[in-house]
């Protein structure tokens, strides 16, 4: 990532061993200059010619997740989400129509969640911009033995942590 400045920290875990961990800190600034084209899908195109841009500001190391800066100038589009995405809007303004035809406007401030496998249409009368938060969904095998998982923790005794 251009001019990201990642921090390693040492520190000892909560393991009996004491064995010591890496982790790893990202640092970035928000900066609208610094975005890179990432054009929308043509197909997805309904109106106008929007442009959109964006820059990955962190991600997970095998993909589950990434926070990424965005932002479009004026159209219409429709978009299809393949992650769960939790968007703050940083500028500008949105009108977004889910399938159902309910409508929601994003202007700064204002928080929208857009669950994995729905379709949406953006109208940007001039610019949008915004941090999206995005996360693969789990799938339910990993819900199922997680939740077992935290059964187990809760019937030992004193309960695991």
């Amino acid at each position: 990532m251009a001019n990201t400045k990642e921090q390693e920290m040492h520190t000892k875990s909560a393991s009996p061993t004491g064995t010591h961990l890496k982790l790893r800190f990202v640092n970035d600034m928000i900066d609208k200059d610094q975005l890179e084209p990432a054009p929308i899908r043509p197909a997805w195109i309904l109106e106008g010619n929007p442009e959109a841009k964006g820059k990955q500001l962190a991600g997970h190391k095998f993909g589950w997740g990434d926070a990424t800066h965005w932002s479009c100038t004026a159209g219409k589009f429709q978009w299809q989400y393949g992650w769960d995405e939790s968007v703050m809007f940083l500028e500008g303004e949105v009108t977004i129509t889910d399938e159902n035809g309910n409508v929601y406007v994003g202007t700064p401030g204002t928080f929208l969640f857009f669950p994995a496998g729905t379709t949406a249409v953006w109208e940007v009368p001039t610019y949008i911009r915004k941090l999206a938060f995005n996360q693969k969904p789990v799938p339910w095998y990993l819900h199922y033995q997680s939740r077992i998982i935290e059964r187990l923790k809760g019937a030992m005794p004193g309960g695991l942590r």
